[in-house]
């Protein structure tokens, strides 16, 4: 951080002049941060009395508006160290367990409950894990992926684990979530005032909008389907609808030439379909199932397609383009020919994988498919069966 530049003295009658920087809200947010522990603030701290939740979590979410007020990297970095001290203070890593005997992905409080009883709160949850899906989402918005942090790990390095630790505390609450839009209190945890009931608005949108950023991040799809369950084979109906992260670059045809290469860019590219499929459940243990089947149904491409003529790309040099006219190149300034998206196309999918009944009417399944006209998938999602 730039040093703050001395304040100039005032004297009657004579201009002054104060060096651009010297009074500024950032100056304030720095005087403000080094307050508290020089800057550490609760970073060392654990959630036992939700100093995390209401404490901590505000502190990253400063260091994250600074960036984006700055654009200085800096910040980024402090929010990368407090991350990673809060992380270490995860139960899981901390060696301590909930009320249940479980030791997870969450931060648990004993400050609310009687009797100290270890409970983790999905507003704590959600509250604590923002900042880190938002420092992914910057380094990706900012193209900081490759640039060291404290550590000598990329900011991409640490953007990653960031999400991935996001998504294993939302996998810790999935089995509080329901299906009309909202988290609920544990049904077993009847040391609360209210067991199974559902989470005040504030609490369940705290990780709702955490959700909302690990989408934008990750780009996972989101989808319903209604399905008839037997033993052995289940028939449903799906919707879905999957973000296609296409990268702009040099794409080449099927069966063309180099010659006919383009620079092609894809602008909210995804795919919307509606599938019937069935599914054969083969039992391995008394709650493991191999599971594979098939589907069929119609979809349509959605977003836009732009391409520009490029020259001079070759197997070799087509993953560097640029538009100084040497190697693989393009023209920025040419105009772009918007393409032609077919209004609808059939679905044909086939799929395997495994499914794990955790109790009577809730399931978890991993799946991975191929649609034809010729895409992959992988999925990981629970099921409740009404």
């Amino acid at each position: 951080v730039d040093a703050q530049p001395d304040a100039s003295p005032i004297i009657e009658g004579q201009a002054v002049v104060i060096p651009a920087g010297g009074i500024s809200a950032r100056w304030d947010f720095e005087d403000a941060f080094d307050n508290v522990a020089d800057g550490d603030w609760y970073r060392d701290r654990n959630n036992e009395t939700a100093t995390l939740a209401w404490g901590e979590a505000y502190v990253m979410m400063g260091l994250a508006a600074m960036f984006r007020g700055t654009g200085s990297p800096t910040y980024l970095e402090r929010l990368a160290w407090h991350i990673d001290g809060v992380l270490s203070a995860r139960d899981d890593r901390r060696g301590v367990s909930d009320y249940r005997g479980v030791s997870a992905a969450c931060w648990q409080n004993k400050h609310y409950q009687p009797s100290d009883q270890p409970y983790c709160y999905v507003v704590h949850s959600g509250m604590i894990t923002y900042p880190m899906v938002e420092l992914a989402r910057l380094v990706a918005q900012a193209g900081l992926a490759a640039e060291p942090t404290y550590d000598g790990q990329t900011f991409g390095d640490k953007a990653a684990a960031y999400v991935a630790a996001a998504e294993q505390t939302v996998a810790y609450h999935e089995d509080q979530w329901h299906g009309a839009g909202y988290y609920a209190f544990r049904d077993d945890a009847t040391f609360l005032a209210y067991p199974g009931r559902d989470l005040p608005l504030n609490q369940s949108n705290a990780m709702g909008r955490m959700l909302l950023v690990l989408y934008d991040v990750t780009g996972n799809g989101v989808g319903a389907k209604v399905m008839m369950r037997t033993r052995n084979v289940d028939i449903a109906i799906k919707g879905m609808y999957w973000k296609i992260n296409a990268p702009d670059g040099i794409w080449l045809g099927i069966n063309h030439d180099w010659e006919d290469a383009e620079y092609t860019e894809f602008k909210d590219f995804g795919l919307a379909y509606l599938e019937l499929t069935a599914t054969w459940n083969t039992p391995l243990t008394d709650n493991l199932y191999f599971i594979y089947g098939f589907g069929i149904g119609g979809g349509v491409v959605l977003g836009d397609i732009y391409t520009r003529p490029a020259y001079g790309c070759t197997a070799d040099n087509f993953e560097n383009p640029n538009t100084i006219g040497t190697g693989c190149y393009y023209i920025n300034s040419s105009t772009r020919e918007k393409e032609d998206l077919p209004p609808g196309m059939g679905v044909l999918e086939v799929f395997g994988g495994i499914r794990y009944d955790i109790m009577g009417n809730i399931t978890v399944k991993g799946e991975v498919g191929m649609f034809l006209p010729g895409m992959l998938r992988a999925t990981l999602g629970v099921e409740f069966l009404f």
